[in-house]
């Protein structure tokens, strides 16, 4: 985790990493109903009206107090889920806070807040019905007027929110209004068919009209805070009992630290000291599995790591040296050594081959050294080219990833020397300002991934792509409420995107955790990364 992630976000400097942090998905057992159809992907259309009732007989005994040990923290627990950094930020908040709506790994939108949704035809105004009978942790109701507030605060730049750029270059602080005290409208300046999916971002939670103070993180979620040592980087939460999904949660007590020593994180589970603990380095999954005291959990194809060879950049303006990167690199390698099989193939674009975008033609396109060489030598390097790969500790197998691409790209005559970098200091010494280096991301919606990535007024296109075509095409896939307009015009993207950007994408890495067999119940979202809210102690 790099210093960039642990220092106080500024409006000019916004955390990339956190922004994509909050599009992890893979909602595996998520609770409640989700609202698909035309609002869940973009379009008119309404939102399920409630939360599917949840049988008792699904769930796990009630009671006890869950143990977790959190990896890749901070020097401090944010509790603002507006400006929430890093991965145990997500997984806490989630649980002290709610949002309007939450994300499935098929894009489906769950009512959460909200229990129904539609647009006007032109996908330019957005009305959300709130849920009846929802109060806060201290026992106010909820009421239209903190969802204004909750909103309102994301498109403060002094803030410094993770999701203003998402959200600034559509909806303006006037545009979001209370409709009685139990709806909100949305103006938008233009029109967003993905705007459910946008709130589903982790940092969209409603807190209560005016908070500025968030040491007691007052939400609606279904745990309320009991205490936090910000010194020890450890807290306590407790069960809220009037939380508005009946038979939630099924734990009494969730008690947790943060630690950043990879080998902890599993011997500490192992041992019996935590239930929960992650997440793990791949290279770590082989000991997990092997432990007979705990087992391993995978948040699957949920982050991946890249090489950036800048289009701005000598020798990457060229495009043929780009291209003989992507046809030089061994994918399956990357997965097999880096990843140690934990992942899936990917084809140089940010969205998964099971994603109901994904543009099926890339899947067919295959390794080939002898293109690649050829290319170098139209591109004048006859005898092939050597390059400096800027990596570092900062995220997953982001250094085994760079070792192992080293061997792949030399059989096409790309000789590059490795070079790793503090952690520490990666984010403001190297993203974004060096040539050829090794990011890593969390996967976001298709649109999103792509806007904030590649579009030409994106603040984190870090391959400097810049293609007024691929800006109209995102634009027009906002514009639509049509899923095979929308799916049509994504693939378009991404096809452009494999085939012009300096972004070498090769492989998905799960994220993993491990838990004590006991532990049941643990779910994976798009929103809050890891979901307690159904765990049991059996």
């Amino acid at each position: 985790m790099s210093e960039r992630d642990r220092r106080t976000l500024n409006p000019h400097a916004i955390d990339r990493r956190d922004f994509l942090r909050a599009g992890a998905v893979l909602a595996a057992g998520a609770a409640g109903a989700a609202a698909l159809g035309a609002a869940g992907c973009g379009g008119r259309g309404a939102g399920a009206s409630g939360a599917v009732a949840i049988s008792s007989d699904a769930l796990g005994p009630r009671g006890g107090t869950a143990r977790l040990l959190l990896g890749g923290g901070g020097p401090r627990l944010v509790l603002d889920p507006a400006t929430q950094v890093n991965e145990p930020d997500a997984i806490v908040d989630g649980l002290l806070y709610d949002g309007l709506v939450r994300l499935h790994d098929d894009w489906r939108v769950e009512p959460r807040l909200a229990t129904r949704w539609e647009s006007d035809a032109a996908q330019r105004v957005w009305r959300f019905e709130l849920r009846d009978g929802v109060t806060f942790h201290d026992g106010r109701p909820l009421t239209a007027k903190d969802v204004v507030y909750s909103l309102r605060r994301l498109l403060d730049e002094r803030l410094g929110s993770a999701v203003y750029p998402r959200l600034n270059g559509e909806l303006r602080p006037d545009g979001v209004r209370a409709a009685g005290s139990g709806a909100v409208e949305l103006r938008l300046t233009q029109p967003d068919a993905f705007l459910p999916v946008a709130l589903g971002a982790r940092h969209c939670k409603i807190v209560p009209a005016g908070t500025t103070d968030f040491s007691r993180a007052i939400g609606t979620g279904p745990f309320r805070l009991r205490s936090l040592d910000q010194s020890k980087l450890s807290f306590e939460l407790e069960r809220n009992p009037g939380f508005w999904q009946e038979g939630l949660p099924r734990l009494d007590r969730i008690e947790g630290m943060l630690a950043n020593d990879q080998a902890s994180l599993v011997q500490s589970v192992a041992s019996g000291r935590f239930h929960f603990g992650g997440f793990i380095d791949p290279s770590l999954a082989s000991s997990a599995e092997a432990s007979g005291d705990a087992r391993l959990l995978a948040h699957r194809s949920a982050l991946f790591n890249d090489l950036v060879a800048a289009a701005d950049s000598e020798p990457f303006t060229n495009p043929d040296v780009r291209t003989a990167l992507k046809l030089a690199i061994d994918r399956e390698q990357i997965l097999s050594l880096a990843y140690k099989g934990h992942g899936s193939i990917a084809h140089d674009v940010p969205v998964r081959t099971a994603d109901p975008f994904f543009a099926e033609g890339l899947a067919h396109r295959t390794r080939d050294v002898d293109e690649a060489r050829r290319l170098l030598r139209r591109a004048g390097y006859p005898n092939g080219i050597d390059l400096e790969l800027l990596t570092a500790p900062a995220g997953a197998a982001m250094v085994d990833m760079a070792v192992v691409a080293k061997e792949s790209l030399a059989e096409a005559g790309i000789r590059v020397s490795v070079q790793q970098r503090p952690a520490g200091t990666y984010y403001d010494a190297v993203w974004l300002k060096e040539a050829f280096y090794v990011d890593t991301w969390v996967l976001r919606h298709p649109l999103d991934a792509m806007a904030v990535m590649f579009e030409s007024s994106a603040p984190w296109n870090e391959a400097r792509l810049r293609s007024p075509r691929l800006d109209e095409l995102l634009r027009e896939a906002r514009s639509t409420g049509e899923r095979s307009e929308q799916a049509q015009l994504l693939g378009a993207a991404q096809t452009l995107v494999a085939d012009q950007a300096g972004f070498v994408c090769p492989a998905w890495l799960d994220e993993l955790y491990v838990a004590k067999p006991e532990l049941a119940g643990v779910g994976f979202n798009a929103t809050d990364l890891v979901d307690f809210q159904r765990a049991s102690l059996g």
